[in-house]
């Protein structure tokens, strides 16, 4: 929906500020997370802290932001240098750049550091808020800066450059050229340069090569590619072939140096911008780089995000206040929320300050990390918390309010109302209170006017419209008329006061959630609140369930057989003594039972409230291949089983010492796992131990774990000897001659979870397999080892779970035939090539 990555202002106390970030199009993950600092610019004011860069809220990544991008891409990815995080500063000057992977993690081996060229200011390389790095050295003279580091690459004769960013139309060094970036050294590099009567794009590889003039993209963000391949070469700018002359041979060589912002120390400095810097070791092919270049050109804001949204709405906007961005926490309690204008610049000045009525808890408005705000006051009681502020309104007898949010389906104070918000004071509000049978939307602005029951969207995300002109009001529910009553007079005052979960510092609170929520001071036209609505992703509510009768049985005799049937809805369970009750799994709508079956009785029900034995319920998860995982209420054992010989990859950044792989990067199965470890009573215990044993940076609140016991039938596989070659995956071969198994009794294995995306890992503790594999596994000698470490995929652990949970798993999931038990073991499986 909103592919660009932004800023999220988080907690700050005595040793600086927090700057919070994720991807509005997903909920994305990665299987750790590297701090590093930063400083940022709020609005107008420079803020000299030095800030956090936080992935436990990030987690996002190229693997997840650009849908449909092929596995080669991803792959071949060595770094994405991204202005939105990742970057260190001092004040405003640039210290260093560090950039992430595919799954948005931190890379601190291939940080970019500032290098001082005479005496080059350190604020020749400075920061914007928005995520721009500005290269800034006008002068001439031999004062420079530069940023420089060191790629992790395997080395290519095709590799593939993209970035967005502009080249300044004011650069000196106009006829010897303006380096925005030399990798190799001399591998490859991005030019601006005077020729054909402007300035031309030209690369240097020993040779230098030109292409078309490029004088028309001065001073306008571009987005920039090079797709190089052994003896070819094709330089774009947003799309458009710039016809690179000449044939060269292309080589970058493993280890390969990066420089961005000039030549080398010798100078011909960039002077322009830059925003993201991507580099692959492989030609992309032509549709993974229009997907790239189509994600880097997205925009945030309302005015770029929603085309075709007319000029009066965007002149009238008053304030977006956007869960993704602008939130403040003190670990996940709310302590502001500040709102962007339709370019999606930060506004200070319309910020909303939690507030405490009497006792109520900072955590009463909590934060999840998918950008949305959970109010959750549902006791009756004096204490609360609120939002409120004052918005910078002209004034208006017209106005429009949308949000996406939805009430709790238990809300207190049902008989009074609970407010989402109050604008004016009493200018406007939007209510859920008792009526018609059920739960009708309420307007208050000195009179109560009341709409129809939206019992139908309690829990569910919803996108609700208010449109208020002089005389009259209409409110929508995904775009459905709520028949609001009555003809009031409407005025919203200039700095009107907005309060966000309560009616004011008397209560009436709200119970649920708030992800965005947008004022206008001017009555939508009904294309442009579509359009809106669109955008939040307005969905109708699900149709009424049709009714179905009491599920029936039916049973007749052929023969010996005894054939029972029922309906589709229904589930069937058994009984020998009419007191002890278990289910027969996957009987709908057809059983037939041997001919020797003994005395036994039988009976259909439409929902089973309570837990009989032989409930086993499974999923199937999958990325490269497939899982499944299942569990068994009854014992609360949870079998885990895939391929064999799953490679492994070592981790230690941060200061965690594992070694992991993706489980799910493809499917993501029913929500079984994730249910299971959101309710497993035994998490807190395994999360300590997992930090204990490896995962040492991974204390967000994001995290979850299983801890695992391999199976009888399991094997794990340490390599001892590394390819003559760095990153020869091909000689790493499961269960070749380098690969020795090893005791895994006290080896410590998890699954684990990212709850940004959802994103499972299977993991093994470092010092455990150490200990038991006498050496670290060299794997493809690359600095993560990949495949040092092989397992079979079969795992076993307990989830104890309470009575409550237990009653939800069977609301929620189908019962089904066991399939694994503790003889169970991996499958075989032809692994692509490299894994």
């Amino acid at each position: 929906m909103k592919p660009k990555q932004v800023p999220i202002l988080g907690p700050c106390n005595a040793h600086g500020c927090f700057l919070q970030a994720k991807n509005l199009s997903s909920n994305a993950a990665f299987p750790g997370f590297t701090p590093t600092v930063s400083s940022v610019v709020t609005g107008r004011l420079a803020v000299s802290l030095m800030l956090l860069l936080s992935s436990s809220l990030w987690g996002s990544g190229l693997s997840t932001a650009v849908p449909g991008l092929s596995v080669e891409a991803l792959e071949s990815l060595v770094a994405h240098y991204d202005g939105s995080q990742g970057v260190e500063t001092d004040d405003s000057a640039v210290l260093s750049w560090t950039p992430v992977d595919a799954q948005g993690e931190l890379l601190s081996e291939m940080k970019l550091e500032s290098i001082q060229r005479g005496g080059g200011a350190s604020d020749l390389i400075s920061y914007h808020p928005e995520g721009r790095l500005l290269f800034d050295d006008t002068a001439e003279g031999d004062d420079g800066r530069y940023l420089e580091g060191t790629l992790s690459n395997d080395g290519s004769t095709s590799f593939t450059v993209i970035w967005r960013g502009q080249y300044s139309a004011d650069a000196p060094f106009a006829t010897s050229g303006t380096y925005a970036y030399n990798i190799g050294p001399n591998a490859t590099s991005h030019q601006r340069d005077d020729g054909k009567g402007g300035f031309v794009v030209e690369q240097y590889n020993g040779t230098t090569y030109a292409g078309d003039d490029i004088t028309a993209y001065d001073g306008m963000s571009t987005i920039w590619s090079s797709v190089l391949s052994e003896n070819s070469h094709a330089f774009y700018a947003n799309g458009e072939n710039l016809n690179l002359g000449g044939m060269p041979s292309y080589q970058l060589n493993a280890q390969a140096s990066i420089i961005l912002g000039a030549y080398s120390a010798s100078g011909y400095d960039f002077v322009g911008e830059i925003e993201q810097f991507l580099v692959f070791e492989s030609a992309l092919s032509t549709s993974d780089r229009e997907l790239i270049e189509a994600y880097l050109s997205s925009e945030p804001g309302l005015a770029a995000a929603v085309p075709g949204l007319s000029a009066e709405a965007l002149e009238s906007l008053v304030a977006h206040y956007d869960g993704s961005q602008g939130v403040e926490t003190d670990d996940s309690a709310v302590l502001s929320w500040t709102p962007v204008d339709a370019q999606g610049e930060l506004l200070s000045e319309m910020k909303l300050e939690s507030m405490q009525r009497r006792g109520g808890a900072s955590d009463l408005i909590s934060y999840h990390p998918e950008g949305r705000l959970l109010f959750d006051d549902t006791a009756e009681g004096d204490d609360g918390r609120y939002l409120e502020g004052t918005l910078s309104n002209d004034g208006s007898t017209s106005f429009t309010v949308i949000w996406r949010g939805q009430y709790s389906a238990d809300a207190p104070f049902a008989t009074s109302g609970t407010y989402a918000y109050n604008i004016g004071p009493n200018a406007t509000s939007h209510q859920r209170d008792d009526g018609k049978g059920g739960f009708v939307v309420e307007q208050y602005n000195g009179t109560t006017y009341a709409g129809d029951d939206i019992t139908a969207f309690d829990g569910v995300p919803t996108v609700w419209s208010s449109v208020l002109a002089e005389n009259s009001h209409a409110f929508y529910a995904n775009g459905q008329d709520l028949n609001l009553g009555g003809m009031p007079s409407y005025q919203l005052n200039a700095g009107a006061s907005i309060i966000l979960g309560a009616y004011s510092a008397s209560g009436y609170d709200f119970v649920g959630e708030i992800e965005e929520l947008l004022i206008f001071e001017s009555a939508l036209s009904a294309s442009d609140r579509e359009r809106i609505e669109t955008y939040l992703g307005s969905t109708p509510p699900d149709e009424e369930e049709p009714v179905v009768d009491a599920p029936g049985i039916v049973i007749f005799r052929e023969g010996n057989e005894v054939t029972i049937q029922i309906s589709e809805q229904a589930h069937l369970l058994a009984s020998e003594d009419l007191v002890n009750w278990s289910i027969i799994p996957e009987a709908a709508p057809e059983l037939t039972l041997p001919a020797d079956q003994g005395q036994q009785f039988f009976r259909a029900v439409d929902s089973i409230s309570e837990i009989s034995e032989g409930m086993v319920f499974r999923t199937r998860v999958s990325s490269d291949t497939w899982r499944e995982a299942e569990y068994h209420l009854d014992t609360g054992a949870f079998y885990f089983i895939g391929e064999k010989s799953h490679g492994f990859d070592h981790y230690t950044s941060g200061g965690n010492d594992l070694w992991w792989c993706y489980m799910n990067t493809g499917g993501k199965g029913s929500g079984l796992i994730e249910f299971l470890m959101e309710r497993n009573q035994d998490a807190e215990a395994t999360k300590n131990r997992a930090l204990d044993s490896g995962w040492l940076a991974y204390t967000g609140n994001a995290y979850g774990f299983l801890e695992l016991e391999a199976l009888p039938a399991q094997q794990t596989l340490v390599n001892h000897t590394a390819p003559e070659t760095s990153g020869q995956n091909d000689t790493t071969e499961a269960y070749s001659e380098d690969y020795d198994v090893i005791d895994h009794k006290n080896v410590y294995y998890v699954l684990y979870k990212n709850g940004g995306n959802g994103h499972l890992y299977l993991g093994i503790g470092g010092p455990s397999l150490t200990e038991q594999a006498g050496a670290l596994p060299p794997g493809d000698g690359s600095p993560n080892r990949d495949n040092g470490v092989r397992g079979d995929v079969a795992f076993k652990t307990v989830i104890p779970l309470s009575d409550a949970d237990k009653q939800a798993l069977i609301e929620t999931f189908t019962p089904m035939t066991p399939a694994y038990n503790d003889t169970s073991g991996a499958y075989h499986y032809m692994h692509p090539e490299g894994l």
